[in-house]
């Protein structure tokens, strides 16, 4: 097996933007645990799924700039270490954008009860 892992001319912005998404999902993460810790109550129902649905979304980001810095092609062919890491991109953001959006609906729902007075 062949690994190659030096950043091309034409890759240097796509890995740039990646790092910019993952300082966005670090800053997100952060700013979640503080609005969990100031509302409590608002946050008690899907709050935990979106939270879990940003990291599960954040390892997308971190697949996503490994698939970027490995070798594409051995031999004509794309590399065997270029297919795992796109095919878990793939996973990781199907299911983190699956679990973030369960969550808005969760917390939607909840938010609801509370104004109908139900919570």
């Amino acid at each position: 097996m062949q690994f190659q892992w030096e950043i091309t001319a034409d890759e240097k912005i796509t890995v740039i933007i990646e790092l910019i998404f993952s300082l966005v999902a670090l800053f997100t993460l952060i700013e979640f645990a503080f609005i969990k810790k100031k509302y409590p109550k608002l946050t008690k129902k899907g709050y935990g799924l979106i939270f879990s649905g940003v990291i599960i979304f954040a390892i997308h980001i971190l697949f996503d700039l490994l698939d970027t810095l490995a070798m594409k092609k051995v031999n004509g062919e794309n590399s065997i270490l270029y297919l795992i890491f796109d095919y878990l991109d793939a996973i990781f953001s199907f299911i983190g954008l699956f679990a973030i959006g369960f969550g808005i609906l969760q917390v939607a729902k909840y938010g609801m009860d509370v104004w109908e007075g139900d919570e």
